[in-house]
């Protein structure tokens, strides 16, 4: 089936070949054609896709004739394709024809800064179910950049498709996500209730947003509108910051699909 798909084929070819079919090559004729996984590919299909690049042909599946092709391919792998040569799942001359201009994208778990960006795409892309828009909660965006993504980027995609089809009122929660780790009450980072109310007022306070990360940032703004009861005033006076500044910075939060349920 994977042949028939990649190279097509001629009518009567096999049971159920009615008509004559172009296959992924011939399609791609004159472009790029991309083939996904190629580190499960079948050894015995790996040797035809080697003579295909070698010769820049194909045959069809039932014919002889040969199609020339003019094509770019480009190869994608969750694999290690030198140690699948290593261990004879992967053929060394194919490895190394592929070979010309490899990219290494590294793990999701390397790259947490890609989290929230690509979770605001899959909300996007799933909210559409939702009455209202898809949001995250802080505590659960800290949970996904914390989690160690065996499964990168398709697993990220499937647990926010999850937090929207099981969360409420559009806010996604930890809870909602179901990852391994929902259930551990380690936090990834310092809140304000473990500094002192004296320590607010210290010339250093005023520089906490900086040392933090964005999460700490997000965090630290949240945990001081709860703690000032939503004022905002006093909040950004605590934070060192114009009303206004402050105004801005939430409006960036909700804008990045962080919850904000301690004030309006």
């Amino acid at each position: 089936m994977i042949e028939a798909i990649l190279f097509g084929h001629v009518k009567g070819a096999f049971t159920g070949a009615h008509e004559s079919v172009k296959g992924k090559f011939e399609q791609a004729n004159g472009g790029t054609l991309l083939l996904d996984e190629i580190g499960d590919m079948p050894l015995n299909l790996q040797s035809k896709l080697l003579r295909v690049l070698q010769e820049q042909e194909i045959e069809r599946i039932g014919s002889h004739k040969r199609i020339p092709l003019n094509i770019r391919l480009m190869a994608s792998t969750n694999k290690n394709l030198g140690n699948e040569v290593a261990i004879g799942n992967f053929r060394e001359d194919l490895f190394y024809r592929i070979s010309v201009v490899p990219i290494h994208i590294s793990p999701l778990r390397e790259r947490p800064e890609d989290i929230l960006p690509l979770t605001q795409v899959f909300i996007k892309k799933y909210q559409a179910s939702t009455v209202n828009k898809a949001r995250l909660s802080l505590q659960a965006l800290q949970l996904l950049e914390r989690y160690s993504w065996p499964g990168n980027v398709r697993e990220l995609e499937n647990v926010i498709q999850r937090g929207i089809i099981l969360c409420d009122n559009a806010l996604i929660t930890p809870k909602d996500l179901a990852l391994p780790i929902a259930g551990q009450s380690s936090i990834l980072i310092p809140t304000i209730k473990q500094t002192s109310q004296s320590g607010l007022q210290d010339d250093g306070s005023k520089n906490h947003i900086k040392q933090h990360g964005r999460l700490a940032e997000y965090q630290y703004i949240i945990d001081l509108l709860r703690q000032c009861q939503g004022n905002k005033s006093k909040t950004a006076q605590t934070l060192g910051i114009t009303t206004r500044a402050l105004r801005y910075r939430l409006a960036s939060m909700r804008q990045n699909g962080i919850g904000i349920d301690c004030c309006s």
